[in-house]
């Protein structure tokens, strides 16, 4: 009887330990709703943070968000003994600090927005301006930076997240550079041209040299990238160097 006794005793202790502990943790975890907002927000702030990265925001303007929100998750909950108050009033605040990050969030992808589209208007009037001024001179491939100017344009009139921007800007500081090598080229072009003269009009042979600047400019005429229009500057400076010899 006494076995018995005992057992009983220990499965009453068990069972009121078991019920104790469900309700502290009860009380540890806030009321539901409390919670559920907590979670809630803190998804919002993380899908924020990530969609922010989608489109091109810089992770260094993200930083100061993903610090504070690092912080606010290593901050523990109040303890409060069967009394979930303290607890749910913990959850709300931090579901509105997780709220506030959303917010800021939304505001550097603004920003950035912003200035990246400024930056984007800017480097495309630059290319606008250097292939006015090839055009003016009717030499080089127009043809082929004036498609490329409108396909950017289009691009701009359409864009919308800082990737895209950041995109359009590459691409017109490409070609903007390209350009001001073509005028470069060019300039060494008619020095050649012009050193060729002066010996044709000191009754020198000039034949080969003439076939080189023909073949130089419609290598001229046709070259679109940096890398290309610096090639034929060396090619170029390498004629010239062995007229002048």
């Amino acid at each position: 009887m006494l076995r018995i006794g005992s057992f009983r005793s220990t499965h009453i202790m068990l069972a009121g330990m078991l019920v104790g502990m469900m309700l502290f943790m009860t009380a540890c975890g806030g009321s539901s709703q409390s919670q559920a907002q907590l979670n809630q927000s803190k998804a919002t702030l993380d899908q924020a943070i990530q969609h922010a990265r989608s489109i091109g925001i810089p992770e260094s303007a993200l930083q100061p968000i993903i610090k504070k929100e690092q912080q606010l998750n290593s901050a523990g909950a109040p303890f409060s003994l069967f009394n979930e108050q303290p607890v749910t009033d913990y959850n709300t605040k931090l579901a509105s600090n997780y709220q506030q990050l959303v917010t800021q969030t939304e505001a550097i992808v603004s920003s950035i927005s912003d200035q990246y589209n400024v930056q984007a208007q800017q480097d495309l009037q630059f290319f606008q301006s250097s292939l006015s001024a090839l055009q003016q001179r009717k030499v080089g491939n127009t043809q082929a930076f004036t498609a490329q100017y409108n396909k950017d344009s289009s691009l701009l009139a359409a864009a919308q997240y800082p990737k895209d921007y950041a995109a359009i800007s590459n691409d017109a500081r490409t070609a903007t550079e390209a350009l001001a090598l073509s005028h470069t080229t060019l300039n060494q072009l008619n020095t050649f041209n012009t050193t060729i003269k002066k010996m044709k009009a000191a009754l020198l042979d000039v034949t080969a040299m003439q076939t080189q600047y023909q073949n130089d400019l419609a290598t001229f005429n046709i070259v679109t990238t940096s890398i290309e229009f610096q090639n034929l500057g060396t090619i170029l400076n390498a004629q010239y160097q062995e007229a002048v010899v």
